[in-house]
Order: structure tokens, then sequence, then C-alpha cells
């Protein structure tokens, strides 16, 4: 299921824990499997919805965007999985008793090149300290390359603001994966994704900031 229907499990709570398996943090990467000479020379238009458009990245920016990413350590579980929603109404809890809800956003992109990035269109915004998970799916267009693409969270001009970008490797479509920047405090931010792989890549995500 390669479609937005992967976000039919937004907001979801995610139940089961895993780590993600990382390459060697060789920068030449040869193909999971040889690539046909058809394959190589077709090249596929960027779409996407909620992001900005693709900014390739010199050879210097992609081999320090390689180097500093982290693994993404987070949640895996299947799409679709739908969480009960909260009725503090239901559980006695006074409206003045809980924090005004965040702000979330999701975004789609498709074809996205290797050593490019983009930036999401609209802002999260939260009104207290806490944890930002974003939830993604994303495959390898081509199938001849493992995915990996860094998410990132940045300032509302797209700028480093000191959280480390995470690193998701390996295709998620009938699982989603959810990594999570942890401590940050109330404002404003957006996402920055970027292919740090080898090949075209898709995907979409969303937040959910509480």
């Amino acid at each position: 299921m390669k479609n937005l229907k992967k976000l039919s499990a937004a907001l979801a709570v995610a139940t089961i824990v895993s780590s993600v398996a990382v390459g060697t943090g060789a920068y030449a990467q040869t193909p999971d499997k040889e690539v046909p000479a058809a394959e190589q020379s077709k090249k596929k238009e960027f779409s996407g919805q909620g992001v900005s458009a693709p900014i390739k990245l010199t050879e210097a920016e992609l081999q320090k965007a390689r180097a500093e990413a982290v693994p993404a350590i987070g949640v895996i579980r299947p799409v679709g999985q739908e969480k009960a929603s909260t009725n503090f109404a239901q559980q006695g809890i006074a409206a003045t008793e809980y924090q005004i809800p965040a702000e979330n956003i999701s975004f789609t992109f498709n074809n996205l090149e290797d050593g490019e990035a983009i930036v999401s269109d609209k802002m999260i915004h939260t009104f207290a300290t806490g944890t930002i998970p974003v939830t993604v799916v994303q495959w390898d267009d081509s199938s001849w390359y493992t995915t990996k693409v860094s998410y990132q969270l940045v300032s509302t001009s797209g700028e480093d603001i000191g959280y480390t970008a995470q690193t998701v490797t390996g295709d998620y479509t009938s699982n989603n994966f959810t990594l999570n920047f942890v401590n940050v405090p109330a404002g404003w931010y957006k996402i920055k994704i970027t292919n740090v792989g080898w090949s075209n890549v898709s995907g979409n995500g969303y937040t959910s900031a509480k």
C-alpha cells in the first residue's frame, strides 16, 4: 500500500519497540541487485504535498548529512492500528486541567532523489516542553538500493537548531516507523527530510505532538 491510506493510523500509539539496522557508514554504495541499464537512465519527477520543492545538496553537504545523522531508534507497528480518542469529559477532567493540544502536520513525498532535501510547508506548534513523535512510511522507488532517509526537527526557516537528524533505514509500507524528538521546548518547528541513500525514495508521514 503506497498511498496516503498509510496515514490512517494518525496519532496512533506505537506498541512494538525495535531498533533499525544501519549500514556500515561507507558512502559508496553498490546496489542490492544488478540495476538494468534501462532503469539507470530513468528520471522521475518529484511531487509532494505539505513540503517545499527539493533542494539539491552539494556532494560535501550530502557526505556531511550522512556522517552526522544518527540511526533512528523508534517504534514499529502495523499500518492501520487506531488509537481510541481521548474523551476528557468522560474521565471527569476539567478543561483547565489539560494543556492546549499541539498543532501537528502531515507530509507526502514522491521520487525524492538521492542527495535532495525538502522541508515541511506547515509548522508544528507546541505549547509545552515535550516529545514530538514523527511517524513515517518510506520505500525505494527502484527496489535496487536500501532506503535511507533522515528526518530532522528544524526552525520555521528550515535552519538547524541543534536537533540531530535521525536516519530511518529500510522500507516501511505494511508497517510504519515512529521516531521521537525529545525535550523540545514550546514553540514553532518544521521537519526537514533528506534522502541520504542512493536512489529515489517516496513516503509520507505525520507528527503527533500533544
